[in-house]
């Protein structure tokens, strides 16, 4: 149903030719087809909060999957070439953080598509499960996103520019769909709120509330389950002023399979094994980003020691 939006995204994206992209809240993967359209051996690599997704993800769409915060990410400073947060800030509890945390790992010229809700409309047979769940006793359950500060093209703009980033497009994209009753019932019992709301009812209740919802639904006019909606969609671009270069550090310890091994396929190493100085031993490895588009002047490589691995520069891209 929201799908087409995000798909729409992803072509405005136009990712280049090896280019490597991170899939923030990535779900159940279901993105990957598009961005594997969109440009040929692309890397993407799945970011998401819930390890139940990440499952799905990996098994379904065939990528690497990292289990993890979009208000952190564990990728070091411009390391790829374009971020995607489709249907992702409005679940979060600071979209300006994330936006900034995108902002950070893309390289010079790296690009962040981006889709928030403008318009959500009602639908009938939605309002039907609701007051059946309703009178059943099911408490309701906290509000699942925000919208505001995200539902406008202003508003998107502002937040993009927040963070160096200079939007290269922000439109409208227009949704909508008409369910089948099987499908809507489906989809209703599968996932969602309505699911969740359902699961906090007894077995017995939940039998009930199925059969009267059931009636409920296919008294209903065709028209009851047409639903319409409105995205906003932007991308935009990272120029060399908004390029800021922090430290951070991870963490040496920690397993071969967690954050430091995902985010590592980013990198090449530059020194590696022999120090290139005869009689000289070597005492950590450098890493620096597969394609050099970060300009080496402003650019010093990942260190690898005993005690951290960190991305050792400091100050910005444009000298402050």
């Amino acid at each position: 149903m929201i799908l087409p939006a995000a798909q729409a995204v992803v072509a405005a994206l136009a990712p280049g030719h090896a280019a490597r992209i991170l899939d923030v809240g990535t779900g159940s993967g279901a993105l990957v087809p598009a961005i594997g359209a969109a440009a040929a051996d692309v890397t993407v690599v799945g970011l998401d909060a819930s390890a139940e997704m990440l499952q799905r993800c990996r098994s379904a769409a065939g990528i690497p999957a990292i289990r993890c915060d979009a208000l952190s990410l564990p990728i070091r400073d411009a390391a790829v070439d374009a971020v995607l947060l489709a249907f992702v800030l409005f679940h979060l509890s600071d979209p300006v953080q994330a936006v900034a945390e995108a902002a950070r790992v893309l390289t010079y010229g790296g690009l962040v598509g981006t889709a928030t809700w403008a318009r959500d409309g009602p639908m009938e047979a939605d309002e039907v499960w609701d007051e059946t769940l309703t009178e059943a006793g099911a408490p309701p359950l906290p509000a699942g996103r925000v919208d505001a500060a995200l539902d406008s093209e202003d508003a998107i703009g502002g937040l993009l520019a927040g963070a160096g980033l200079r939007p290269t497009r922000i439109w409208l994209e227009p949704l909508c769909h008409r369910w089948g009753l099987p499908a809507f019932y489906r989809f209703a019992t599968g996932s969602g709120r309505n699911r969740q709301r359902l699961q906090q009812l007894n077995a017995g209740q939940r039998g009930e509330v199925l059969d009267q919802v059931l009636k409920r639904l296919r008294a209903l006019d065709p028209d009851a389950f047409a639903w319409s909606g409105e995205v906003v969609c932007a991308v935009a671009t990272l120029s060399m002023l908004g390029m800021k270069v922090v430290t951070a550090e991870l963490p040496v310890h920690v397993a071969p399979s967690s954050r430091i091994a995902s985010a590592a396929r980013f990198f090449q190493p530059v020194i590696s094994g022999r120090s290139r100085t005869p009689g000289r031993a070597v005492r950590s490895v450098q890493y620096g980003p597969v394609h050099g588009s970060v300009p080496p002047e402003h650019r010093r490589p990942l260190r690898a020691s005993g005690a951290a691995l960190c991305w050792a520069s400091t100050g910005t891209a444009n000298g402050n």
